[in-house]
């Protein structure tokens, strides 16, 4: 992932060190987004190209880790693989473009709480 992450909290040398291991721990999130329980339609402008659609926004509650997943004309509403470091997240939906989706464009909080271990 392009974001960073907190590998080790804390450590202490006293001397010159070599081969830290530092492990970054990633897990596959994907989905569907839907409007009131159905598929969300389309707009006049997914007919012309593929153009994003909407976004999916994780942030981890602890850290601040924000991860961005965007569904575009041909997913038909749906988001991902996205990787995601293992937290607590709050998650939020919206459309990107009122040509491209009948989404709202403000953000919707579809999951106050999201853990991904």
């Amino acid at each position: 992932p392009l974001t960073s992450f907190v590998a080790i909290d804390s450590r202490s040398f006293t001397a010159d060190t070599t081969n830290l291991v530092l492990d970054v721990p990633t897990i596959d999130v994907s989905g569907a987004i839907t409007l009131n329980g159905a598929t969300p339609t389309n707009g006049p402008s997914c007919g012309v190209d593929d153009y994003e659609t909407a976004r999916v926004t994780f942030v981890e509650i602890a850290d601040g880790y924000m991860f961005t997943a965007s569904s575009t004309c041909t997913d038909d509403h749906t988001f991902g693989p996205t990787q995601l470091f293992p937290g607590i997240y709050k998650v939020s939906v919206r459309g990107v473009y009122t040509d491209t989706t009948d989404l709202p464009l403000t953000s919707f909080v579809a999951l106050s709480r999201l853990e991904v271990r």
